[in-house]
């Protein structure tokens, strides 16, 4: 699956503007730690969305910057592919949020998520596999994330979504219109220099973090670290396009 470079210029205005808009705020409001993750308590904020999931590291760059984001915010959480590593959140990218962390209706269940899983099916044998190469760094008030150029248009495939699951009559309720394609690398759980924070994105703006392959995307409940025991994964369902 070789790179779209077609498609760059459109995802990087999108990251261009959005680094700015978050530095700009950074600079004049702080950070947004998220204090509940400090706790090794169970997060019961949960939601339900479609998510792929690095089996090993995505390469050298990534754990050079990871090793590098321990050493200089080591009071946060950082995101790795190993489960192993019980203080860290899960690496994960998020293709579509069907409800948000804590956004979940009221008494909902596995068995009302499975009714997802025919639709989804169905379109997801009309989308091909795609890689994702990760690019750098952008600095937001609740952390880092890791942003990158897919391989196949991704927003597309989020629109044909939306799309079928209205046609459908299954709700969802995204937070905002995704349009992007990233990874969570480092989320605040207590306070941070935001300068800092900004230094750090600015170390790894261009730079090669790896490549994810995504053959099959897991319709599964979601919180912030995405740990194994807060997150139920319900199907995973592949790629076939």
């Amino acid at each position: 699956m070789e790179m779209d470079w077609g498609l760059k210029p459109q995802y990087k205005a999108i990251y261009d503007e959005m680094r700015g808009r978050n530095s700009k705020s950074l600079s004049e409001q702080g950070v947004w730690p998220d204090e509940v993750l400090q706790s090794a308590e169970i997060d019961t904020r949960v939601g339900l969305g479609l998510f792929a999931f690095p089996q090993t590291t995505l390469g050298q760059g990534f754990d050079h910057m990871i090793a590098d984001a321990r050493e200089r915010f080591p009071a946060q959480v950082v995101y790795t592919p190993d489960r192993a590593q019980p203080q860290d959140g899960i690496l994960h990218f998020t293709f579509f949020q069907l409800f948000k962390a804590a956004g979940l209706p009221p008494d909902f269940t596995a068995t009302d998520a499975s009714h997802y899983i025919a639709t989804l099916q169905d379109i997801f044998s009309r989308f091909p596999p795609f890689t994702i190469k990760y690019s750098g760094l952008i600095a937001v008030p609740t952390g880092l994330l890791m942003y990158g150029y897919p391989s196949e248009d991704v927003n597309q495939y989020r629109d044909e979504l939306r799309s079928a699951l209205s046609t459908n009559g299954l709700p969802f309720e995204e937070p905002y219109k995704t349009d992007i394609v990233h990874s969570t690398c480092l989320r605040l759980c207590t306070t941070e220099d935001a300068q800092e924070l900004l230094r750090f994105a600015d170390d790894y703006k261009e730079v090669d973090l790896g490549t994810l392959s995504v053959d099959a995307l897991t319709l599964g409940f979601g919180s912030w670290r995405m740990w194994d025991e807060e997150c139920p994964l319900l199907k995973e369902i592949p790629l076939q396009g």
